[in-house]
């Protein structure tokens, strides 16, 4: 090997572990993400959907309708979101978690639940002989 190859070879190696220190380094210094950010994540994501779709309802409709139609479609979108929890539309515990069972929706949802179940700690969960139901213990 000559003396130009090694260091030319040696160059190399230097760069290859700047560059695995500098990625080590960011990633150490990086911001974790946390529960609040993926929950506030999740909630501006559904606010900014529920707006644009209310944005584009106006431009279907006579300039006079506008209004009138973006409420009536904001009404009908809050309809909706209550109606994705079916029967169980009240008494939820924020922050709780809870096991649910699905089933086919009516209309045109695609879902709808049929069970709910507050999980408890120190409680045991398992799929009853049934097949379709959860029993604990």
């Amino acid at each position: 090997m000559t003396r130009r190859t090694g260091l030319v070879l040696s160059g190399a190696v230097v760069l290859v572990a700047l560059i695995a220190t500098a990625v080590f380094i960011g990633r150490v210094t990086a911001p974790v993400r946390d529960r609040g950010f993926a929950q506030g994540n999740a909630a501006g994501y559904a606010e900014g959907v529920a707006a644009g779709r209310a944005l584009q309802i106006g431009d279907s409709v006579p300039k006079g309708s506008a209004s009138p139609t973006t409420a009536a479609f904001q009404a009908g979108y809050r309809a909706g979101e209550t109606d994705a929890y079916g029967s169980y539309d009240g008494g939820w515990k924020l922050g709780a978690p809870y096991l649910i069972v699905l089933s086919s929706g009516l209309g045109a949802a695609p879902y709808r639940i049929v069970e709910r179940d507050q999980l408890i700690a120190g409680t045991t969960y398992r799929l009853c002989p049934d097949g379709t139901s959860i029993c604990q213990s």
